[in-house]
C-alpha cells in the first residue's frame, strides 16, 4: 500500500510537522488548502501550478501492514 505524507525537508520551522493521506489528490487538496491558502502568491495560480508546487511537500511511501 502507499502512503502520501505531507512535510517539507527542513521546512515548517525544523519541526517535525507531517500528515499522512491515502492518495496523492487529498494530499495534494491539503497541501493547497491549508499551506498554500493563506499565501497571497498562490491566490491566482492555475490549477496545474498548484498541483506542481503540491507535489514537493508530497512524499510516497510503501508501507506492509501486519494483520494478526
Amino acid at each position: 500500500m502507499k502512503v502520501y505524507v505531507v512535510y517539507q525537508e527542513n521546512g515548517f520551522g525544523g519541526s517535525e510537522v507531517a500528515e499522512v493521506f491515502s492518495s496523492r489528490g487529498i494530499a495534494r487538496e491539503y497541501v493547497i488548502d491549508e499551506i498554500f491558502g493563506k499565501n497571497q502568491a498562490y491566490k491566482n495560480k492555475t490549477e496545474n501550478v498548484l498541483n506542481n508546487c503540491a507535489d514537493q511537500f508530497i512524499h510516497e511511501h510503501d508501507v506492509l501492514f501486519n494483520w494478526r
